[in-house]
């Protein structure tokens, strides 16, 4: 997912692919969160978080994108 995403950016998105891998790979757990609460990730993809980082910095990145806040990388989509 994170290699599709990086792909996408870099043919169509905003930033032209410019984030570095670990910013794909982060928003990639987007997918990856209950359904109950998609707020909390799902407990298999909890081994795959990269070192150092947690799933709160991960849900504010996605948060920030959602959102299309100042923070955000990408366009908020309409």
């Amino acid at each position: 997912m994170a290699v599709s995403l990086y792909n996408w950016d870099k043919k169509s998105g905003p930033t032209g692919g410019t984030l570095g891998f670990d910013y794909y790979y982060k928003i990639a757990f987007g997918g990856l969160v209950k359904n109950s609460d998609p707020t909390q990730l799902i407990d298999e993809a909890k081994q795959f978080l990269p070192p150092g980082t947690s799933w709160s910095e991960i849900d504010r990145i996605l948060q920030n994108e959602a959102n299309g806040n100042y923070q955000a990388y990408g366009e908020k989509c309409n």
